[in-house]
C-alpha cells in the first residue's frame, strides 16, 4: 500500500519507532502527509493509509474473554451501563465494538496503552469518543468509522479529519 500510494519500491521503505513505540515512516522519506496503522489477530490482518494521524483496530468477536470483568476494571461507568443495557446475546459485540474503537483511537494518538482506557468513553449512537475529564488533545476534529469485517471480526478506525470526512472502510475480504 505504501509503494502503490507513497511512490517508492516496497523494499525503500525505513521505518522508525515514535516516542511511544508506535512505527511511523522515516523522516529521510519527506512524506509527512502520510500516516499508516496496522492491526492484526486470529484470521485477519488490517491497515490504514491516510493523509492524516490514523488508527486501525481488529479483533475477534467470538473470542470467549472475561468482558464483563475486563469492561468493569478498564472501561468507563458510561460504558459498562451500555454493555449492560444490551441484550444479552449482543453483550460481547458490545464490548468489542467499544475495544475496537478505543484502541484504534490510541494508536491515531500514537499513545497506545500509555492512554489509559478509562480516560476517555466511546459511544457507539452516533460513534464518537469523549475525553473524561477533558483533554487538550481531545478528539474534536476526529472522525471515525467501524464495521465488521465479515461474521467473526469487528474493525474500528480512528482518523484525525474533521468529519465529514472522506474515508472509506472498505473494501473487507
Amino acid at each position: 500500500m505504501l509503494s502503490i500510494y507513497g511512490g517508492l519500491p516496497p523494499l525503500d521503505w525505513r521505518f522508525v519507532a515514535g516516542p511511544h513505540g508506535r512505527p511511523a515512516l522515516d523522516p529521510s522519506h519527506n512524506r509527512p502527509d502520510l500516516h499508516f496503522n496496522l492491526s492484526h489477530t486470529t484470521g485477519l490482518v488490517a491497515c490504514a493509509l491516510a493523509r492524516q494521524e490514523v488508527g486501525i483496530d481488529v479483533e475477534p468477536v467470538e473470542r470467549r474473554a472475561a468482558t464483563g470483568k475486563i469492561a468493569g476494571r478498564f472501561f468507563t461507568p458510561r460504558e459498562v451501563a451500555l454493555i449492560e443495557a444490551s441484550p444479552e446475546n449482543e453483550r460481547q459485540r458490545t464490548f468489542f465494538r467499544l475495544w475496537t474503537m478505543k484502541e484504534a483511537v490510541m494508536k491515531a494518538m500514537g499513545l497506545g496503552f500509555q492512554l489509559p482506557l478509562h480516560a476517555f468513553s466511546v459511544t457507539l449512537d452516533p460513534l464518537g469518543v469523549a475525553f473524561e475529564p477533558s483533554r487538550a488533545d481531545n478528539t474534536t476534529g476526529w472522525s471515525f468509522g467501524q464495521t465488521a469485517a465479515g461474521r467473526h471480526h469487528m474493525l474500528a478506525v480512528a482518523l484525525r479529519a474533521a468529519p465529514p470526512a472522506d474515508f472509506d472502510i472498505g473494501p473487507l475480504q
